[in-house]
């Protein structure tokens, strides 16, 4: 996120935008790639840490993954 947009909550909403459309797409579970720093900010999505660290064009993340909300 560009330093003039952080703390405007923008990537909360693309990131709610992205799991809405998955779930109504039917796609399940969901995966990402993620920075190290941001670990928290995926985890507050329902995200959770399913590998080590590992380095991805220099930078430390680890794998997470997001199970749908049972009905």
């Amino acid at each position: 996120m560009l330093k003039d947009w952080r703390g405007l909550k923008v990537g909360e909403a693309l990131l709610s935008a992205v799991i809405h459309e998955a779930e109504q797409r039917g796609l399940k579970p969901l995966k990402l790639s993620a920075q190290v720093q941001a670990v928290e900010f995926y985890q507050r999505f329902g995200f959770t840490v399913v590998s080590d660290e590992f380095l991805e064009a220099g930078l430390p993340h680890v794998e997470m993954r997001r199970e749908p909300p049972e009905n």
